[in-house]
């Protein structure tokens, strides 16, 4: 997502600061950018730079307190091992020393880590289901099948000495200080929003605690391979923007794919055939199956979180409450042992 400001001239001179800082630290990868345009504006700032070669680049600006180096760090490693057995991912970059990231100055008070990405060619998996939506249950069987690919890869893979990940578990969903914030203290629900936002806390941290984290039901995931982060190019599909990825559990996973067609007619089309092609390569557990509604009200939660404490993309805090309405039907629902998203 892009967020624009009223005038064009407005939000060239707010880009401008990042797309200097983004011409500046490509000297790192000895790179001299031609052209810079921002693809996206979310949790970070994404950039097509063109270098005067066939392929552009990537470069990714990531927002400052999201992930420690080493983290970052982890994402490059995992990539480059994934891509190197075969599984279709977006490639990292090295910077001529070695390092996957270096930082970039915004403004003298404004440091921001840096990335560089192969370019991927395609479009995203989102906007081909949008303009044809025939070819959605063969995309989403196939969106199922890279994900399991991923998950294997994460089971059977000798992690370095040096990687660390975030953990989207009990903790980093619903603990005291959840990775996205306390989305139970949003500040435009009212005393019985709240109320209900808490009761769900309570209750899903219950079920998280009995689900357990073996390794049938839990490892090393991406976090976020919706349909927008999937790029088709004729009979080629690639899962880019790891950015969130973690130990968590593989229904997270499922329900972060799924997430954005929840509330659509298609959903119980798209959910059959993610899972089928789920388990054309991997055993689904059917504790993951069964727990895959509670996810995906875990991602609607965790979603608010995010959105709720990064004032950047809601200003007024019309789109948060928007969206908290339709959170707090589910949760009741979900509280009432009906199914959130039924």
């Amino acid at each position: 997502m892009i967020r624009k400001v009223a005038s064009p001239i407005l939000y060239r001179i707010r880009v401008r600061p990042y797309t200097r800082a983004v011409s500046s630290a490509l000297a790192a990868w000895d790179l001299t950018p031609r052209r810079i345009d921002l693809l996206s504006w979310s949790e970070n700032l994404v950039f097509r730079v063109d270098i005067g070669q066939p392929a552009p680049v990537v470069a990714r600006l990531h927002r400052p307190g999201t992930a420690t180096e080493q983290q970052r760090h982890a994402e490059s490693l995992w990539l480059a091992d994934l891509a190197e057995t075969g599984v279709a991912v977006g490639r990292p970059l090295l910077a001529r020393d070695g390092r996957s990231h270096v930082l970039a100055t915004v403004r003298k008070d404004d440091e921001r880590s840096i990335s560089v990405m192969a370019w991927v060619e395609g479009i995203p998996l989102a906007d081909l289901i949008q303009s044809e939506p025939g070819v959605a249950p063969k995309w989403r069987r196939a969106q199922g099948e890279l994900l399991a690919e991923i998950h294997n890869h994460a089971e059977k893979w000798d992690q370095p000495a040096e990687f660390a990940a975030r953990r989207w578990d009990h903790e980093g969903l619903v603990g005291e200080s959840p990775l996205w914030g306390r989305f139970w203290e949003v500040e435009v629900a009212s005393a019985d929003q709240a109320r209900v936002l808490v009761d769900t806390v309570t209750e899903i941290r219950h079920r998280l605690l009995a689900l357990g984290t073996d390794s049938d039901v839990f490892g090393l995931i991406h976090a976020d391979l919706s349909a927008a982060n999937l790029m088709v190019d004729g009979a080629d599909i690639v899962a880019i923007d790891f950015d969130d990825f973690g130990y968590g559990w593989h229904a997270y996973d499922l329900a972060a794919a799924l997430f954005e067609e929840a509330a659509e007619a298609s959903f119980s089309s798209d959910r059959d055939s993610l899972i089928a092609g789920y388990r054309n390569v991997r055993t689904l557990s059917p504790a993951s199956e069964a727990h895959l509604q509670l996810f995906l009200l875990l991602r609607g939660l965790a979603l608010m979180g995010w959105l709720a404490f990064r004032r950047d993309l809601d200003l007024d805090g019309s789109r948060t409450q928007f969206e908290l309405l339709d959170l707090v039907e589910r949760c009741e629902r979900f509280l009432g042992g009906e199914d959130p998203y039924g």
